[in-house]
């Protein structure tokens, strides 16, 4: 049973060009600091971790946790956000929480649209005519888990269920697949970010379903240089 009423948890989310940090107070958003540039990762995540603890009056010694979104994605924001994670867990001898972050994608798409009644569709761009991708119920339990695929035309064609598509692929499954009744895109909203997180990190918190901080990899889903 969870008794301790003041669980500080860090949020890192680096799988896209969007370098994305929040801090929240068990599931409740106490703030987020980010920005939609790439190839900054490396130098950008510490000094928003730094700051944004410092503006709620914190260090790493107070969190409880730290959560961070493992992909797919960008191979060097993936390693980026995960090694720095484990630092700070191994440092502070605090847990790791490990999420999705199609999942954490599909969590945003579901505080956006809240009255959407069809499946969520997070696409990441993974360069030519492929994506990862993955299918959400509305309550965000997994009907397909994380795969790779080469977008045909037929793909969801079949689906009597509304998807709502998006994220950095969307506008290629949108040209390819054209919308429809069924299918819905959402090509203002293609970057993920760490606000989307508290909710999903909390659940796992108060589960004490834990990263191990020795094996937990990033998600690629392809290995280097399969493009």
């Amino acid at each position: 049973m969870y008794i301790c009423r003041m669980a500080y948890l860090l949020h890192i989310e680096t799988s896209s060009n969007c370098c994305s940090v929040a801090l929240s107070e068990d599931a409740v958003l106490k703030g987020v600091l980010e920005e939609i540039q790439p190839n900054t990762h490396a130098s950008s995540l510490p000094l928003f971790i730094q700051e944004l603890l410092r503006q709620n009056g914190l260090s790493t010694r107070d969190l409880a946790a730290v959560a961070v979104g493992i992909g797919p994605g960008s191979y060097t924001g993936l390693r980026v956000g995960l090694s720095l994670a484990k630092g700070i867990c191994m440092v502070n001898d605090i847990p790791l929480i490990a999420l999705s972050s199609l999942k954490i994608m599909a969590k945003g798409m579901q505080e956006r649209y809240p009255t959407h009644s069809g499946y969520f569709v997070p696409l990441v761009d993974a360069r030519r005519m492929e994506v990862y991708t993955a299918q959400y119920e509305q309550n965000l339990e997994v009907i397909k888990s994380e795969y790779a695929l080469i977008v045909k035309e037929q793909d969801w064609s079949e689906s009597s269920i509304p998807c709502l598509f998006g994220g950095s692929g969307v506008l290629k499954v949108k040209q390819l697949l054209g919308e429809s009744e069924n299918r819905i895109f959402d090509g203002e909203n293609q970057f993920n970010s760490a606000r989307f997180m508290p909710d999903l990190a909390f659940e796992k918190f108060l589960k004490k379903e834990f990263a191990d901080l020795a094996y937990t990899e990033p998600a690629y889903l392809k290995e280097w240089g399969q493009f």
